[in-house]
């Protein structure tokens, strides 16, 4: 029984370690928080969508203030809304990949870890018409399996410099501006959500980003692509 003992003690620590971005860290390699390059860059990213509710006010903000954007997808949400798939597409933003059920790495077993990247992802790549490019595991937080999985289906992590806490109802949108223009600085990757959180919280988002985007193009920023603010 001590070879039991011995591999579980060893699975136990490989959990620990795959605590936040490690997991992929371990496998995939360079984890992207931060745009490279010179000038006043940023980007612009949202989770946990579509939404019916809030999706398509948002793309309607965003074509309004000229904004691109990317979009982190879950992949039952997808699944459920495949034309607000399209209309991101329509509209020129970028996509990356949520999970299919948005689970905490921490909850997951190895295999529900492995089949929360996979299960969808195909359907989603048939939905946008190209290949996935972009992960984000929600929370920031993956494990040693994600890891793998991330790696075996050529995903580039992307996680974010700036939160700025719009999941929460009582964060408001006095909360979210005053949040994004002390954290927000040159490269930075902003994450924001069109879904999730608290109930209601999404619409304290919209009314807080135009005037937002506002401030920071004020304030001499540009908001820019995914792609362009990696240099991918």
């Amino acid at each position: 029984m001590m070879w039991f003992y011995v591999m579980s003690f060893g699975i136990m620590v490989i959990w620990a370690y795959a605590g936040w971005d490690a997991g992929v860290r371990l496998f995939s390699g360079k984890t992207v928080r931060r745009g490279t390059g010179s000038g006043q860059r940023i980007h612009l990213s949202f989770d946990d969508g579509p939404d019916p509710r809030y999706t398509p006010i948002l793309l309607d903000i965003l074509r309004q203030k000229q904004v691109p954007a990317s979009f982190f997808i879950v992949g039952r949400r997808a699944e459920e809304a495949p034309d607000l798939i399209k209309a991101i597409r329509e509209a020129g933003h970028e996509i990356g990949w949520h999970t299919y059920f948005h689970k905490h790495a921490y909850l997951l077993s190895p295999w529900r870890s492995i089949e929360t990247m996979r299960r969808g992802k195909a359907e989603l790549e048939r939905i946008w018409g190209e290949p996935l490019r972009w992960f984000r595991p929600p929370w920031g937080a993956s494990n040693v399996f994600q890891g793998w999985a991330a790696k075996r289906l050529r995903l580039q992590v992307v996680l974010w410099t700036a939160n700025a806490r719009d999941w929460s109802f009582s964060t408001g949108k006095a909360g979210i501006i005053r949040r994004l223009q002390s954290r927000v600085k040159p490269n930075t990757i902003i994450v924001l959500h069109d879904a999730g959180g608290d109930p209601g919280a999404p619409g304290h988002m919209l009314e807080a980003l135009p005037e937002a985007i506002d401030i920071l193009r004020a304030s001499g920023y540009e908001f820019v692509s995914l792609r362009e603010i990696t240099g991918g």
